[in-house]
């Protein structure tokens, strides 16, 4: 077993797994951006006149590229809030429950195999079996991340 995992397995470090997760979606949430961003870049620095064109929006690359910062912004929002809260609980009463960091683990795995599986697809059209994969476990996370929520705000 690594030093890593040895050390997530202390209570402290136990703790803090809703904000280890939210970092993890946010800077997934962030690497999209900045991928769309130099894709754009990139483009522009290969045309002669700097402008995009409809040749560029059209492709599948970019389609691609588009839905997957799209589709992992459509959930990364909900997920960072309800972690911050898993945390902010966490920090207040020293417990996090099973459910509570099984959702922690499962947003932030779910989200990042799908994303990785959306990203490597050729076109829309086609899928893989991470997309399914991490999608399946993203809403077993999500699931798991709403009953935690509920649990926590009903033994206030």
């Amino acid at each position: 077993m690594s030093l890593v995992a040895l050390k997530l397995t202390e209570k402290d470090n136990q703790l803090k797994l809703p904000v280890y997760s939210a970092a993890v979606v946010s800077g997934l949430h962030l690497l999209l951006a900045v991928r769309m961003s130099f894709f754009r870049i990139e483009h522009r620095l290969r045309k002669d006149d700097g402008k995009l064109d409809e040749d560029f929006y059209s492709s599948d690359a970019f389609k691609v590229a588009s839905r997957t910062q799209l589709n992992h912004a459509e959930y990364s929002g909900v997920f960072v809030a309800l972690l911050l809260y898993l945390q902010a609980r966490a920090d207040k009463t020293q417990n996090l429950t099973t459910t509570a960091k099984v959702a922690c683990l499962l947003t932030t795995i779910g989200s990042v195999i799908f994303t990785i599986g959306f990203a490597t697809v050729e076109n829309l059209s086609k899928t893989n079996k991470l997309k399914l994969i991490g999608a399946t476990t993203r809403y077993a996370g999500f699931a798991a991340l709403v009953l935690s929520v509920l649990q926590a705000g009903l033994q206030q």
